[in-house]
């Protein structure tokens, strides 16, 4: 039995992998009685082609149920979600029942620039003055009443941070921390998320767009552009 965080749990090895659970998961789930000692496990368990653990809780018929499920006894049509986003993880103390929105919220960071909810947008423009793709950062953070919310920054180092914090801010005016992952973890303090909450964003874009000579990509779609522009360094 390990130990952790002064928490007991127990670890089975399926597929080279190891899933932890509670200890009275446990033995429901692998045999401890010394009378059947040829008999593994009470119920059937494996691990599908995503990661996620099923049992068999019956043999006639079979009848398939989530780990996570069985663990919170969960209705049908809940969600259960993991909140270390590690799929092998079942105990309680790492399963919290919510809905699909706050689920798709607790992910691992898929994207290119390395932060969550910040891309590299490009604005197609034939100005003589400008490549055919004016590349920017673009924070966005998609409200539980359907409204995107959306930050445009500099395609320039600092202005990768400055989407960033954008896109943590819109995470913590709508109370959603506990479920969207921060890109900048000390904004959960206090302190640090009074500072963000209250910072003048727009007013420090302003700025990085003015020390770099950047037009703002609001600005390339306009057909009155009468000067050059000095385009950032490529990524």
């Amino acid at each position: 039995m390990a130990k952790m965080s002064g928490i007991n749990y127990r670890t089975l090895k399926v597929k080279n992998q190891l899933i932890k659970l509670d200890p009275d998961i446990y033995v429901k789930i692998v045999n401890t009685n010394p009378e059947f000692p040829n008999k593994k496990f009470n119920m059937h368990i494996n691990i599908d082609k995503l990661g996620y653990v099923y049992i068999f809780t019956s043999s006639k018929p079979l009848k398939r149920q989530s780990l996570s499920h069985f663990v919170l006894n969960a209705q049908p049509g809940q969600v259960v979600d993991h909140i270390n986003r590690c799929k092998l993880d079942n105990r309680r103390c790492n399963l919290r029942v919510t809905d699909f929105r706050q689920n798709s919220l607790n992910t691992k960071c898929r994207n290119s620039t390395g932060f969550y909810g910040v891309s590299d947008k490009k604005v197609r423009t034939n100005h003589k003055y400008l490549k055919n793709n004016y590349k920017y950062y673009n924070a966005e953070f998609m409200q539980r009443n359907g409204k995107r919310l959306t930050f445009r920054a500099p395609f320039t180092d600092e202005g990768l941070i400055l989407a960033a914090m954008a896109r943590d801010r819109f995470v913590l005016q709508n109370g959603e921390e506990n479920y969207a992952r921060l890109n900048f973890e000390h904004f959960k303090f206090k302190t640090f998320k009074y500072l963000l909450l209250n910072a003048d964003l727009e007013k420090i874009k302003e700025q990085l767009y003015n020390d770099d000579k950047i037009l703002q990509p609001n600005i390339v779609l306009r057909n009155n552009i009468s000067r050059p522009v000095q385009q950032s360094p490529k990524r």
